[in-house]
């Protein structure tokens, strides 16, 4: 029996399912995704630019998980999600999706989306919720506590 090859489709399918359909162009490059590849999805619209470098897997209405992951992959390596928008994901505060907050270790500037800046964020404040990098309870109760009265 022969090796069965993967597919860019299937590759890209297994990264999309781990990360709320939004995947980087490094990850997909990492997969074994070729640059061509990437270029032939963004043209035929089965890769759906988010932010540089960051897509939507082939959906055009993104859930807030997906929104709020796009913006975390967008600000680079090391951010997590932060503020309004942490508190949200948690189950903290309810109503309309706050806009995407984040917190990033270099100066980012991100489209529509809130980013603040810390030069190192301590492992004990960072974790992951639902798949996505964002600052724990503790953390985000002491962010807010300057924001909300």
């Amino acid at each position: 029996m022969g090796t069965q090859s993967t597919t860019a489709e299937e590759k890209i399918g297994r990264l999309a399912a781990r990360t709320h359909g939004v995947v980087t162009r490094a990850q997909l490059l990492a997969a074994g995704v070729t640059a061509k590849e990437v270029a032939s999805r963004v043209r035929k619209r089965a890769l759906l630019r988010v932010h540089p470098g960051v897509y939507r897997v082939g959906h055009r209405a993104p859930s807030v998980p997906a929104t709020y992951l796009a913006a975390v992959f967008a600000a680079g390596q090391g951010a997590v999600l932060c503020g309004l928008a942490a508190a949200y994901l948690w189950g903290l505060i309810r109503g309309k999706p706050p806009q995407a907050e984040v917190l990033a270790t270099s100066k980012r500037h991100v489209q529509g989306v809130k980013t603040r800046r810390s030069r190192q964020l301590h492992p004990a404040e960072v974790t992951s919720f639902n798949a996505i990098p964002v600052t724990t309870v503790a953390r985000t109760l002491v962010d807010l506590a300057a924001e909300l009265n």
